[in-house]
């Protein structure tokens, strides 16, 4: 089970940033909003940087010494391809791009965004992250040939 989540697909979650804005049928109902609420943040005013971004390489010291490769699924608060968190993506590539024994699952309802917000060393992709989309209803399933 993870760390600091719930989620029994993941080992752990990591946000670089938390908040978003609504852009998708998906978002009608998105469950940051009461978590954001109850710390006092506003969810839907767009990403803000968050402060503890040690923990990944925690876990990645972790994951070389045990020798097994742990997935993280990174800004389940927010939108790691929003508009808004720009300056801090290439930051966030770099704790990514350095902790090589986790798997970082992104998923995303932007993904007319990613090729733009990939980092320039990407090629063929990272063999340390998944890319993925939210295609929860049939009118989002064109998302995916996006991503694809």
């Amino acid at each position: 089970m993870a760390e600091n989540s719930k989620i029994g697909w993941t080992d752990h979650t990591h946000n670089f940033w938390w908040g978003c804005n609504k852009v998708s049928d998906e978002c009608l109902y998105c469950y940051i909003s009461g978590i954001m609420k109850r710390g006092g943040h506003e969810p839907f005013k767009g990403p803000m940087r968050t402060k503890n971004w040690a923990n990944p390489r925690k876990w990645n010291k972790r994951a070389e010494e045990d020798g097994v490769r742990l997935r993280v699924f990174t800004c389940s608060m927010s939108d790691f391809f929003h508009r808004d968190a720009d300056p801090w993506r290439e930051d966030a590539w770099e704790v990514i791009r350095s902790c090589r024994s986790l798997d970082w699952l992104i998923l995303t309802k932007r993904p007319e965004l990613v090729a733009e917000r990939l980092p320039a060393d990407w090629g063929d992709g990272y063999d340390n992250v998944w890319l993925g989309v939210t295609a929860g209803r049939q009118s989002s399933l064109p998302k995916v040939e996006t991503l694809a």
